[in-house]
């Protein structure tokens, strides 16, 4: 499935990197990086993506605490959209 949205949080725990489309996340869709995937991106994933930033996100929708998430293994499942005339 592929996701598109405006990320509204970014934010780095250690263990994940989570980019958000709602504030508070709990229930709503997330993205998450995982640790071990961060070596595929050229910078740390947090530095690469900010709020207000229009995303679309391709993978597996799974669940993660009980809300949808995609997992990103690799900086190419996200693509930065351009804001459009008009949006």
């Amino acid at each position: 499935m592929t996701v598109e949205g405006e990320l509204q949080g970014v934010f780095n725990n250690g263990k994940a990197v989570y980019l958000t489309f709602k504030t508070p996340h709990q229930g709503a869709f997330l993205v998450r990086i995982r640790k071990v995937d961060w070596a595929h991106f050229a910078a740390p994933p947090e530095t690469l993506y900010t709020a207000g930033q229009r995303v679309q996100v391709t993978g597996l929708i799974e669940w993660y605490q009980g809300d949808p998430v995609i997992y990103v293994q690799h900086p190419e499942q996200i693509r930065q959209v351009m804001a459009t005339a008009g949006s």
